[in-house]
C-alpha cells in the first residue's frame, strides 16, 4: 500500500507551502488506464513539473507523455541547458517519461529535450506547464499551484440575479 503525505515548509517570505511526496505525482495503474481511455480528467496533477520531496530532498518531479520518443531529458537553467545532464526514464507502456531532480526551485526555466523517431533532438515547452517565461522566449517555468486560491469573475458578486450571456455560433 502506498502512503501519501504533505510536508509543510516555511519559505523565506514566511509563506507556508505544502510540499508533496513525489509518490503523489507518479502514475498508478488507474491513472494509466484512465489516461489510455482518454478519461483522466485530473492528468494535470500527474504530468508537467511539480515541486516535491524525495528521500528528504526538495526538488521538482517532471513527467511528460512522449510515446514515440527515443529518449527524453530535462534541460534548463539548473544544468546549463545540457541535454545529457538529466535523462528521463520511460515508466510505462503509454510512453510516460519521468525524473525527479533535487535542488530545483519555483521559477526555474526548463524545457524537454525529445529525441524524436527520426533521431533529431527537439526542445519542447511543457504541454502541462502552469507558467512560462515572457516572450520572445518560450521555456516553461516551474510553478507551484498547490493551495492556489482559484476564483472566477462572478464569485465575489453579492447580486442574486442570474447572469445571462448571449452566445453566437
Amino acid at each position: 500500500m502506498d502512503y501519501y503525505f504533505l510536508l509543510q515548509s516555511v519559505m523565506e517570505d514566511r509563506q507556508v507551502r505544502k510540499v508533496a511526496d513525489v509518490k503523489e505525482f507518479k502514475m498508478t495503474e488507474l491513472d494509466q488506464y484512465l489516461f489510455g481511455q482518454g478519461r483522466h480528467y485530473n492528468i494535470y496533477k500527474k504530468l508537467g513539473s511539480h515541486i516535491a520531496e524525495m528521500d528528504g530532498e526538495t526538488g521538482v518531479f517532471f513527467s511528460v507523455w512522449a510515446p514515440n520518443a527515443r529518449y527524453v531529458s530535462v534541460v534548463g537553467e539548473f544544468n546549463g541547458w545540457n541535454r545529457e545532464a538529466h535523462p528521463m526514464e520511460k515508466k510505462d507502456p503509454l510512453g510516460i517519461w519521468e525524473v525527479f531532480i533535487p535542488g530545483i526551485e519555483e521559477g526555474t526555466l526548463y524545457k524537454y529535450c525529445v529525441c524524436n523517431c527520426h533521431g533529431y533532438d527537439v526542445l519542447k515547452a511543457d504541454p502541462f506547464g502552469t507558467s512560462c517565461e515572457m516572450r520572445p522566449g518560450n521555456a516553461s517555468k516551474v510553478a507551484c499551484i498547490q493551495g492556489f486560491d482559484w476564483k472566477d469573475l462572478f464569485q465575489d458578486t453579492t447580486d442574486t440575479e442570474d447572469v445571462v450571456a448571449d452566445v453566437c455560433l
